[in-house]
């Protein structure tokens, strides 16, 4: 498991295969301490990018699906005890939106480390796909259908290798993502299961099925909702800046209404419990 402090011996592994990739063409590593904040790049810069293409979809089948397709990925940041860090020799074009998508996505990664410090990055990361939707308005958002071309290297867990998941996955797919009108919507299934795990390990949480509704309709709503509460003020942060960047990522309001969560929500929870 990925740890917040560096281990020698695991230091020296991620080496390892951090030169692997490197051998095999698929990552490029770039030793730069250069402040990102200070690079400035011209039109030209953006339209010289080897590592996404120009191209735009047509709908939003490119979404994440569940699946992660890592053919012809390159990365463009790397998740390294914690920071997502520029790595690549091409950033692509958009480069201000990038970087805000990239703070956004380090935002909400500190704040599930806070919540789930026995949980590795990697595994942190994973939980955020499906966690983007993309803006209706495609003026602002055109840049967004390149991201399945760019990629994040993270440490896999259970491989102890690096694996790279397409920027892409951070996006909700094509009719997922909300629930109704009022844009409200459910979390994404992995950081559900990050909170169910978390919740059911307390002792006042406990019984012989803690997830039948009788048993757990006294906390779990309001508790998921108050853990949502969170998530909704933090990314309400980045509103303002949302609109100054044309960035065409909607802020989402998670929440959860009672009969959903009986009716949908709770029968495919006990059945991840039961798998665990």
């Amino acid at each position: 498991m990925e740890l917040r402090t560096v281990n020698e011996a695991k230091f020296e592994n991620k080496s390892l295969n951090r030169e692997d990739y490197i051998q095999r063409n698929i990552y490029i590593y770039v030793d730069d301490s250069t402040d990102q904040e200070d690079i400035e790049l011209t039109e030209d810069d953006y339209d010289e990018a080897l590592c996404e293409a120009d191209e735009e979809s047509e709908d939003d089948e490119d979404d994440y699906s569940g699946d992660t397709n890592t053919e012809a990925v390159q990365p463009i940041w790397i998740l390294c005890e914690g920071q997502i860090l520029w790595a690549a020799s091409h950033y692509g074009f958009r480069l201000s939106a990038k970087e805000y998508f990239r703070r956004r996505v380090q935002s909400i990664l500190d704040f599930l480390a806070g919540e789930f410090p026995d949980k590795s990055y990697g595994e942190l990361l994973l939980s955020l796909q499906g966690f983007f939707v993309k803006d209706n308005d495609g003026s602002k958002g055109n840049w967004l259908e390149s991201l399945k071309n760019a990629g994040i290297l993270y440490m896999n867990d259970r491989s102890m290798g690096y694996d790279i998941m397409p920027l892409g996955n951070l996006r909700a797919g094509k009719g997922k993502g909300k629930d109704s009108e009022d844009r409200s919507a459910s979390l994404p299934e992995n950081l559900e299961h990050l909170w169910l795990e978390r919740e059911l390990s307390k002792s006042e949480h406990a019984s012989e099925n803690p997830l039948l509704w009788k048993n757990c309709k006294g906390w779990i709503l309001e508790g998921i909702n108050e853990f949502c509460a969170e998530i909704n003020e933090l990314c309400n942060n980045f509103v303002s800046n949302n609109d100054e960047q044309g960035i065409g990522l909607k802020t989402m309001e998670f929440a959860y209404e009672e009969s959903t969560l009986q009716r949908k929500k709770l029968k495919a929870w006990k059945e991840w419990w039961n798998r665990k």
